[in-house]
């Protein structure tokens, strides 16, 4: 008995809804993993847009285009566009912590890579992995908020949470041209770095799992891929549209 009580503990153990939501209040181990969750998506939201005021100032620095410095913020919007398909296989095959933990890292990583980058490229090789750490959280969110509510309460936690998430890109270009203005257009990814170290420690020491998995789940990677060229080109052709005539292959 107190071996099985020790294991509902570990937070690799995956927690009921019995478990995570008592007398009409989430129980304190689910609070604590939907604001860390909440709080991660709102860094995903808040990091997409943040560029935007700096965008003048990293064109100038690197000597490039504005219209290919604008995949800085396109590329980022192309990547989530991508990863939220594949939401549903990833949270079925993998669990919470494991998704959430490895995203974290990815997310932090391309931080630095853009932080420390050189080059324009790196910069946005650092911007794509953002995307990738970051694209799969609001859908990794909506689920958790699913598997712990009951039908009664989920208009009332997903309002919630929705009001959090949307605040996000209001402040993101604010705070990111104040940033740029005081210490530079690198003081973003700096910051961003920090976060992400921040987040990835919260993912595993205070996330909880919630749902089942399925070993058996499987991706139509075909389609995945077809949706990432269409996707990708479509927003390739839109980006490109003031260098090209209209009709250019």
């Amino acid at each position: 008995g107190n071996n099985r009580n020790n294991n509902r503990h570990s937070l690799s153990c995956p927690l009921t809804r019995e478990e995570s939501y008592q007398n009409d209040h989430l129980t304190h181990a689910a609070f604590v993993s939907i604001a860390i969750l909440t709080f991660i998506t709102f860094v995903g939201n808040f990091t997409q847009l943040q560029l935007s005021a700096a965008l003048p100032t990293i064109v100038s620095d690197f000597g490039i285009s504005v219209t290919t410095g604008q995949w800085l913020t396109s590329i980022f919007q192309l990547v989530m566009g991508v990863m939220v398909p594949l939401t549903a296989y990833l949270t079925r095959r993998f669990s919470t912590r494991q998704i959430v933990i490895a995203s974290m890292a990815v997310f932090t990583l391309g931080s630095v890579f853009a932080w420390l980058g050189s080059s324009f490229v790196l910069v946005l090789i650092g911007r794509l992995l953002e995307a990738v750490g970051t694209g799969v959280m609001w859908p990794v969110l909506q689920i958790t908020v699913f598997s712990i509510y009951p039908l009664s309460r989920r208009g009332m936690a997903m309002g919630t949470v929705g009001m959090a998430m949307s605040v996000a890109p209001a402040i993101g270009p604010t705070l990111g041209g104040v940033q740029t203005d005081l210490n530079g257009w690198r003081s973003i990814f700096l910051t961003l770095t920090v976060i992400g170290v921040i987040s990835l420690l919260l993912a595993i020491f205070g996330l909880r799992n919630f749902g089942t998995r399925d070993a058996s789940a499987k991706a139509d990677f075909f389609s995945v891929g077809l949706s990432i060229f269409g996707f990708g080109g479509l927003m390739f052709g839109f980006t490109n549209i003031e260098s090209y005539p209209f009709t250019h292959p």
